[in-house]
């Protein structure tokens, strides 16, 4: 684990991650029908550009993230693979007269390059698009084909992702641990990624936050728009933003001790339940936990502690 940490911070790991499928929006309305139902900007997106935002129900309430890229005749969008047939099936509800087709993107098993010296990698193996943006997406000639190849802006290191057919995943992953005259990346798994994502403050749904929260209490601010008009849920995300506060929202712990933090531990701030522990690592080259955590607003102040069953203590970052 200590050697694929340190691939992810300093140099550049390889994530091959399970098969996964979106869905894909076609015809002339599909930004307009997107763009009313989601909480970010839809209609301004340019081809090659992305963006995440939120799924929210008519109560404000999110059913799913999602990153929507726009492509010359579709929109892409990536959702959890447990959510895509549950938000296809909320679009086709909406969609009422709207020219628009909803259908699945084809699987594929993305390979993600993760660290700093992932865009080298790839910049040394093939042309690379610019991808300005978080979650712009481009093309890249890797292997025997053209590929799709995307910004990952979520884990809070930079990232990029390759959309491969499972067949040719063992080639690719060949091709970039073992590259002609340039160093290569080093296979990581799920828990080394889990590692750099809590650190790093980036929260996920279905662990972090879940369907019974609003958006702004991902703290994920740049997944909303409170300039685009009017969506789903708007009049709820708007009157919560106007209001200045939320009455919680996830936030990044530094844990005192070694040893194993379990998911839904009790943060207590002078003796009251202030929150719970939603994710918690710890690192390999030292022993530190990290941990994020779903904290009511008293206690969202950074380097406030937070003390926890059996005497240890936590401070929010």
């Amino acid at each position: 684990m200590k050697t694929t940490y340190t691939a992810l911070r300093q140099r550049c790991g390889l994530w091959r991650r399970g098969p996964r499928s979106g869905l894909m929006l076609t015809g002339e309305d599909r930004h307009r029908l997107l763009h009313g139902l989601v909480t970010c900007e839809v209609k301004a997106l340019e081809p090659g550009q992305g963006t995440r935002g939120f799924f929210t129900d008519a109560k404000g309430h999110i059913l799913s993230p999602v990153v929507v890229r726009a492509v010359e005749d579709h929109l892409w969008l990536e959702l959890p693979v447990e959510k895509t047939s549950p938000i296809g099936d909320h679009i086709q509800k909406y969609k009422v007269a709207d020219r628009v087709e909803i259908s699945e993107t084809p699987l594929a098993a993305p390979l993600t390059l993760i660290g700093p010296a992932s865009a080298g990698l790839l910049a040394a193996v093939s042309r690379v698009p610019d991808l300005a943006g978080a979650w712009d997406h481009g093309s890249i000639d890797i292997g025997d084909g053209n590929l799709p190849l995307t910004a990952d802006g979520g884990l809070g290191v930079p990232a990029f992702s390759l959309w491969a057919s499972e067949d040719a995943v063992e080639g690719l992953i060949r091709a970039l641990c073992d590259p002609d005259g340039s160093p290569g990346a080093e296979l990581v798994d799920e828990e080394a990624v889990e590692i750099i994502r809590v650190e790093d403050g980036a929260p996920r749904f279905g662990s972090d936050y879940d369907s019974e929260n609003l958006p702004q209490e991902t703290g994920l601010e740049d997944a909303v728009s409170y300039t685009k008009g009017c969506f789903l849920g708007q009049e709820v995300v708007a009157r919560l933003h106007h209001r200045g506060q939320v009455a919680r929202q996830v936030a990044r712990l530094a844990v005192e001790g070694s040893g194993s933090v379990a998911r839904g531990t009790t943060l207590l701030l002078e003796e009251r339940e202030a929150g719970r522990i939603t994710s918690a690592v710890q690192r390999p080259t030292d022993g530190r936990i990290s941990a994020l955590a779903m904290l009511q607003r008293r206690a969202l102040e950074p380097g406030t502690v937070l003390s926890m069953v059996g005497g240890r203590e936590a401070r929010v970052c």
